[in-house]
């Protein structure tokens, strides 16, 4: 019986062995590396964490590839050599509904369309 029971061990132990040199050798999955690789951002001193909790609409400005919050008394100008992300919250049957937009002026840098 130790036998048997040592023998399935080490067949268990060289079966994990081999997973982990196939595991190894086999071709990385760009989606599956994507979050390891990609530099973790920041954006707090960028957006507010209340931005979005609540309904309601932010618009923000590209001024110098930096966002910049726009005023709601001047929400809806837009202008053509501007630059503007626009979020939009609401609630949807007790759950939060984000919309996402951004938009480029016809005369906007080329670097942002």
């Amino acid at each position: 019986m130790t036998k048997i029971a040592g023998a399935s061990a080490a067949l268990k132990e060289r079966e994990d062995e081999e997973q982990q040199k196939l595991a190894a050798r086999s071709a990385v999955n760009w989606k599956a590396n994507l979050d390891k690789q990609r530099k973790q951002l920041d954006y707090s001193d960028i957006f507010d964490e209340d931005v979005g909790q609540d309904e309601g609409l932010w618009v923000w400005e590209i001024e110098n590839f930096y966002p910049s919050l726009v005023d709601e008394a001047f929400h809806g100008q837009f202008y053509d050599a501007d630059a503007y992300l626009v979020l939009k919250a609401t609630k949807v049957r007790l759950k939060s509904f984000l919309q996402y937009f951004s938009g480029f002026g016809q005369s906007s840098s080329l670097y942002f369309r």
